[in-house]
């Protein structure tokens, strides 16, 4: 059985904290891949990268398209309806779906 894969360090760098995370198998198998092919030094380091990554993707502007533009401005000379409660329960069935299941 490998030893548990730790995210935290002994030695903090300035602004930095502690967490304790919780791999999926494949995940913590993947870190280690990373760490031994010399990507990263300590879990901790893939762990920032990855979420920086994640935050700075999130950080971008969507793309305004002219294709999207055009839609967009079609869209906006079409008639409106209004919502139903029928739509209501639609929308709260899909929002339902995409979260993750709680055990």
């Amino acid at each position: 059985m490998k030893a548990p894969l730790r995210l935290d360090s002994a030695v903090l760098p300035p602004n930095t904290f502690a967490m304790t995370v919780d791999l999926a198998r494949d995940v913590e198998d993947f870190v280690r891949e990373q760490m031994a092919a010399g990507t990263c030094a300590e879990p901790a380091q893939l762990v920032n990268d990855v979420l920086r990554s994640v935050r700075d993707q999130q950080r971008q502007p969507f793309p305004v398209t002219p294709e999207l533009e055009a839609w967009l401005l079609e869209s906006a000379d079409q008639p409106t309806t209004p919502l139903t409660d029928a739509d209501f329960q639609a929308i709260r069935t899909r929002a339902r779906d995409r979260r993750p299941a709680t055990a």
